[in-house]
């Protein structure tokens, strides 16, 4: 019988996408998206698929947008700076790069990856880097992954300054602050984020946590169906806050469809059925 869970058919969509399946990785993500249009890891997928079919504007408005709700999603930069590369927007496409080397440390397989894309990028502009240095924003990244947020928050205050812009450093600025331990801080750097991306999974999370339980709680729990409207399985709340995570981990299922049944295959039942004479006399309508 079909795997009805919503993890189940995004591993799927996902597999059948990456051995270029694509019309059978489509049909899995509508699937998904039938029932949790929001579904954002199924954005990815469908991303993907339409990269791979050659439909790039397409591909181009699906990485944006999820790039709106997860600033820090680094297969969507580096999947924007392939598309930019292939129309000649060589300055666009590895500024999209550069977002997504600096986003890549955590997985090294694929850092070796986009590291190889974007110095072959910086070969074709002209340069012949060597090894590449981190940025500051990266620094900051290593910073976070090490528990050391008042780092992280001092070098991201600084950045921030010069590029106000960047969304994907509001958002470690926001996760920064709650894990140091400042809420009002955190909660107004939200605040501003929701403002322009009102998707913005993680500063919904935030926020809606800060806010639970107080003077905002009703405001609280609508930031948190909307959280969870875009992440149905609370991944990304569990790996925000743990135990403490206002949103449980929950296994989702798709509802049962027709394709999903069996094949009736009964051939004791089938032998047993009458068959009706040829010349059995035609119904009267």
């Amino acid at each position: 019988m079909t795997e009805l869970t919503l993890s189940g058919h995004y591993a799927a969509a996902s597999r059948l996408a990456a051995s270029q399946r694509l019309r059978q990785a489509l049909s899995r993500c509508q699937r998904i998206l039938k029932t949790y249009p929001k579904h954002l890891r199924t954005y990815g997928v469908l991303g993907s698929i339409y990269l791979q079919a050659g439909l790039h504007s397409v591909a181009e408005d699906l990485f944006q947008r999820l790039l709106s709700a997860d600033p820090e999603n680094a297969p969507a930069y580096a999947s924007l700076g392939a598309i930019y590369n292939q129309r000649g927007q060589l300055a666009e496409a590895l500024w999209q790069l550069e977002r997504a080397w600096e986003l890549a440390p955590a997985r090294e397989e694929y850092a070796r990856e986009v590291r190889a894309d974007l110095q072959r990028l910086y070969r074709q502009r002209g340069d012949a880097p060597g090894r590449l240095k981190p940025t500051r924003a990266a620094l900051a990244r290593t910073y976070m992954r090490g528990g050391l947020y008042d780092h992280a928050v001092t070098e991201l205050r600084t950045l921030l300054v010069e590029l106000p812009d960047r969304y994907d450093l509001q958002v470690m600025l926001a996760e920064a602050l709650w894990q140091q331990g400042l809420p009002d801080e955190a909660a107004r750097v939200c605040q501003g984020l929701l403002g322009q991306l009102p998707n913005c999974l993680k500063a919904n999370l935030i926020l809606g946590q800060i806010w639970l339980d107080g003077d905002r709680d009703e405001e609280a729990r609508a930031l948190l169906q909307r959280a969870q409207a875009l992440d149905p399985e609370n991944l990304v709340a569990q790996e925000l806050f743990g135990g403490r995570s206002p949103l449980p981990p929950r296994v989702v299922r798709l509802p049962f469809e027709e394709d999903d049944a069996p094949p009736l295959d009964l051939p004791y039942l089938q032998a047993d059925e009458p068959t009706e004479p040829a010349d059995a006399p035609q119904q009267a309508v």
